[in-house]
């Protein structure tokens, strides 16, 4: 075999296995802020029930805040945004204690 085209095989070859890896990378980080988006939705639908069936000072809808805080806090520091439900947006400001419950 010719070393020319060896080297050329080879090249093509890193060149595709590295335009491989760069696009995969996004699309990890859009499922990875779904994932994210999907877990505050679940927390803030839990802390709403808990708000209606025990009342806004229970200790079940202390639990369910805290655990939309947790999930909040969890987003913040992979993406630097928060997901508002009842907006439908992310946030990119680090603001959730000022109206966690509607």
């Amino acid at each position: 075999m010719n070393t020319k085209y060896g080297k050329i095989t080879l090249a093509s070859t890193t060149l595709s296995a590295i335009l491989l890896c760069a696009s995969a990378a996004p699309a990890r980080a859009d499922e990875d802020r779904s994932k994210c988006q999907h877990h505050i939705e679940k927390a803030e639908e839990k802390l709403e029930r808990a708000v209606s069936r025990h009342g806004e000072r229970s200790p079940q809808a202390r639990s369910a805040r805290e655990h939309l805080n947790a999930e909040r806090r969890e987003c913040w520091g992979r993406h630097h945004a928060w997901y508002e439900a009842h907006e439908r947006r992310w946030h990119t400001e680090q603001d959730w204690d000022h109206d966690d419950h509607r």
